[in-house]
């Protein structure tokens, strides 16, 4: 069986990435009943929603990420599923999709998830997404990301730029073995989630931060999208 490149290194998933649970205070600004947390890798998203007292919903299709998450978080629901099939669950007054997930999604998958969130977002619900500042990425065109430098491994990520898409190479060395992985990515723009008001019933507002700061094209590292439905 081929594994993904998020199997490669999931058990150092949580080193690899930093997680500050206070920066996404300011999501819980009104309260929530229930929540879905789209691409919860190994659950640390899911764990802050959790302790607001929301009913919430880890999925992944990573099933060794939802092996860890189920692991540390027992109490909570987590579920190995697609993000494009979602028909059987009930709707939701939150959802999330962050840590640059929605980029692997192409481009005719892009507006098919769209019309499932159309339908499981509730009326009165916000959907948050974050993902990388690709408006800037695409322009600057860096093939190397800083690595990742802790004492018993090495995280290197490189992209190769196509005519749509991203290859996004990862190098992981550890003292026992080194683990190369790849996967591609759809480098979603600013315009292409404020385009989908002209397609769905959505509206769309685009930040550089959760705060709802005013979104830099140029020096944010992150894109914040927040998705209602438009009545």
């Amino acid at each position: 069986m081929n594994l993904s490149m998020y199997q490669l290194f999931a058990v150092y998933y949580d080193r690899i990435f930093d997680f500050n649970p206070e920066l996404f205070n300011p999501i819980f600004n009104r309260l929530y009943r229930h929540a879905l947390d789209i691409g919860c890798g190994t659950g640390r998203l899911t764990k802050v929603i959790k302790d607001y007292h929301i009913d919430v919903l880890g999925i992944d299709l990573d099933s060794d990420m939802i092996e860890i998450a189920q692991s540390k978080f027992p109490t909570i629901d987590f579920k190995v599923k697609n993000m494009l099939d979602l028909e059987d669950l009930k709707t939701f007054d939150l959802i999330t999709c962050f840590g640059n997930t929605l980029p692997h999604l192409k481009p005719k998958e892009f507006n098919q998830f769209f019309r499932s969130i159309e339908t499981k977002l509730s009326n009165d619900g916000v959907f948050w997404i974050q993902l990388l500042n690709y408006d800037a990425i695409l322009k600057q065109k860096k093939s190397e990301l800083k690595p990742i430098i802790k004492e018993d491994f090495k995280f290197f990520r490189y992209y190769v730029f196509l005519d749509q898409k991203i290859e996004f190479h990862t190098r992981l060395e550890t003292q026992e073995c080194i683990k190369e992985g790849m996967t591609f990515l759809y480098p979603y723009q600013m315009n292409d989630f404020l385009k989908l008001e002209e397609t769905h019933k959505l509206k769309v507002n685009c930040f550089g931060s959760l705060s709802e700061k005013p979104y830099d094209l140029e020096h944010d590292y992150y894109l914040y999208v927040k998705v209602q439905k438009r009545l």
